[in-house]
């Protein structure tokens, strides 16, 4: 299905792709130079949920509580009224007519575009890669992925690298 966004501001709109931990701190600083004033602000993140610190990611395996992860006010977004879409992939950016389009069909035009997308782990080329219980270490996802397996009977854990978690089934020993 495709739909636009249309303005209900009469301002000029800013989009910003990717609500990670920089896309958040842009937001946070473009409310405090009060460009939710100036623009309607868009932002657009992959996840199903909103800026959390990836840098305290590991902890997520001591509490399982993301909110104790979480970065954003949403109340503060509320009040600024950016307007956050979680869930939506961005599939095109044609620069030259200034609109964007999402994994749904969705299209918003934009004055001011930011791309905040951060990175993908690289995951190196070795056998077992592809294994569907080796993991990356990058999102809150993957660490739910990397604890469902961890309780699956009859899986080895082994950890290599800072960033890439695999686990290789074993058959149990006699």
């Amino acid at each position: 299905m495709s739909s636009t966004i249309v303005s209900t501001m009469n301002k000029a709109k800013l989009v910003v792709i990717g609500n990670g931990m920089v896309g958040h701190h842009f937001i946070e600083r473009a409310i405090e130079k009060g460009l939710h004033d100036q623009f309607e602000i868009h932002v657009f993140a992959e996840e199903d949920r909103p800026a959390y610190d990836r840098v305290y990611l590991s902890s997520y395996f001591e509490h399982r509580d993301v909110s104790k992860l979480n970065l954003v006010d949403l109340s503060r977004y509320e009040d600024a009224q950016i307007q956050l879409h979680l869930n939506q992939r961005i599939t095109n950016i044609d620069a030259a007519n200034q609109c964007i389009s999402t994994e749904d069909g969705t299209q918003i035009d934009y004055a001011e575009l930011v791309l905040a997308t951060g990175s993908y782990p690289f995951v190196p080329p070795i056998p077992g890669r592809e294994h569907p219980h080796c993991h990356v270490y990058r999102t809150i996802k993957d660490l739910d992925d990397i604890l469902s397996t961890a309780e699956q009977p009859k899986v080895k854990k082994k950890v290599s690298w800072s960033v890439v978690v695999c686990w290789v089934l074993k058959p149990p020993k006699p």
